[in-house]
């Protein structure tokens, strides 16, 4: 069975666009590797297009975007990953969603990649050192994540 990575970081605060984005780049390059990716907004169509995305749409949102469906898929998806990929470039707030799969993936020995600014506003003891490696630049840390899963590190 092929290696699995899971894109986390930042939604809520972004668009649609700003969220998807960088995903979509960095999965194409790792899936032309024959990595599967895994994206958190792959369930959350109906939220295509928002200029800006909720942290929780409530009680009464569609089942694909409650509090429940989000957090048990994110968390599923880094229980089935071999590596956790976490984008924090431009953050504009610390993203509680991403510290709790932080959290989640080093407690199940996850390796994390994650990216950010040497500034950025999840630099803290904790998340630095949850993260295997942490990269400036995303094409940097993807290639890093390349050779890690091919085993040429």
């Amino acid at each position: 069975m092929g290696r699995t990575v899971y894109l986390g970081g930042p939604i809520t605060g972004l668009s649609w666009e700003e969220s998807t984005r960088w995903r979509l780049e960095v999965g194409a390059r790792l899936m032309t590797e024959g990595f599967t990716v895994l994206s958190p907004l792959r369930s959350q169509k109906l939220c295509k297009g928002e200029a800006e995305m909720k942290a929780t749409y409530g009680p009464d949102a569609h089942p694909t975007v409650s509090d429940k469906a989000i957090n048990r898929m994110d968390l599923n998806d880094i229980a089935n990953s071999d590596l956790v990929f976490l984008n924090f470039l431009n953050s504009k707030q610390v993203s509680k969603g991403t510290c709790i799969e932080i959290g989640f993936a080093y407690g199940r020995g996850k390796p994390i990649i994650a990216v950010m600014e040497p500034d950025n506003c999840h630099r803290h003891a904790m998340v630095n050192d949850c993260c295997a490696v942490i990269f400036t630049d995303l094409d940097d840390a993807t290639e890093y994540a390349i050779a890690l899963l091919k085993g040429g590190l």
